[in-house]
């Protein structure tokens, strides 16, 4: 209960576990086939539920990426400024001999954009601890209640709190390569007597 308390995902498949004992009357290892089942179920669609997050990913190590370049790279700070800022390129070659002087010059236009995403995260941060503080649910908290709702309707015979955390503790199938055979990841596997 402890361990559960704190959100670690085995005590939850423990518990998990025991409840597919006591209400089905199987031994441990038949629990485990049970809860391979669930799992198949609790992992349903779950790589259209990663497709935001991936997306955000994506993007945020791109712009990340490109806005070093921009900023200090001479031949990609005067590109950008021919087909985007649309400025006039320096024609002294002293200024921009230093990628710190290419800094200072293309810190004029790329400030603004940086800043303005910079602004835009934390706002967007705030946001989601207000949000928190009021028990509102983010985007993340949203689709765990919607799984685990899902998963609690197709195995209405368990209790439902209890169906409820263990699907909302493993929100993106951390077990599922041996749950598809029966065993949960991070457990004990039952050793076959030969």
């Amino acid at each position: 209960a402890i361990m559960a308390s704190q959100g670690v995902h085995g005590a939850f498949k423990e518990r998990m576990l025991r409840e597919v004992m006591r209400r089905d009357k199987v031994s441990y290892g038949e629990a485990f086939k049970v809860l391979g089942k669930m799992n198949k179920v609790n992992e349903r669609n779950v790589w259209i539920y990663k497709i935001p997050y991936v997306f955000g990913m994506v993007t945020t190590f791109s712009i990340g990426a490109a806005a070093i370049p921009c900023v200090f790279h001479k031949e990609t700070a005067i590109w950008f400024c021919i087909n985007f800022v649309k400025d006039d390129v320096p024609t002294e070659p002293e200024v921009l001999d230093t990628m710190f002087k290419v800094g200072t010059w293309t810190w004029g236009w790329m400030e603004p954009m940086i800043g303005t995403a910079s602004f835009v995260l934390l706002a967007a941060q705030l946001m989601r601890s207000q949000m928190q503080k009021i028990d509102l649910k983010p985007f993340g908290r949203f689709l765990q209640s919607r799984r685990a709702d899902y998963l609690t309707r197709k195995f209405p015979r368990y209790e439902r709190e209890i169906v409820r955390d263990y699907a909302k503790s493993d929100p993106w199938g951390r077990d599922s390569n041996i749950a598809r055979r029966g065993f949960p990841a991070n457990s004990v596997i039952p050793q076959k007597s030969e």
